[in-house]
């Protein structure tokens, strides 16, 4: 802390702002241990994780509604040509995985108290879950996406 004066007490003041958001002050964790916080250190925190629901949420909208587009404006007999099924098979996969990004980002286990007083061994069995399975998720999504397909007599490097 600085030794500098004390401001008045006024909500409405940028120093007395200042003043307050520079604070830091000690918490005990669960496991026994001090930790001390700060203000800046909870807000930044807040703000990652209001900004990752709402990507999570905006990414899950978008490519729902790609998903209906895809299957709207491609004609039925270009359905089971391999680029429309790998298409439609990413988008369901990106769906699935950031419905289970906004599953873990608004559960109870994750938050500023697990962040940033490390009390992750209060964790269950069902906590692992949506983690789990999002990052199986993620192979079937890359390889979705990076799709594979070369001919056996090609000599070049698969793309």
């Amino acid at each position: 802390m600085s030794n500098t004066a004390i401001p008045t007490a006024d909500p409405t003041s940028a120093r007395w702002n200042n003043y307050v958001n520079a604070q830091s002050f000690n918490v005990t964790g669960l496991d026994g241990t001090p930790t001390t916080l700060s203000f800046p250190d909870i807000n930044e925190l807040q703000y990652e994780y209001v900004t990752g629901g709402i990507v999570s949420g905006f990414a899950i909208g978008f490519c729902s509604m790609l998903i209906i587009v895809l299957l709207l404006i491609t004609p039925a007999k270009r359905r089971h040509q391999p680029i429309f099924i790998l298409n439609f098979t990413s988008l369901i996969l990106l769906t699935v995985e950031y419905m289970l990004v906004a599953i873990i980002s608004s559960s109870s286990y994750s938050g500023p108290a697990p962040q940033l007083l490390g009390s992750f061994f209060a964790y269950g069995p069902y906590t692992w879950a949506p983690i789990v399975i999002q990052s199986v998720v993620q192979v079937f999504l890359y390889a979705s996406i990076m799709n594979f397909t070369c001919s056996p007599d090609s000599s070049r490097v698969c793309s």
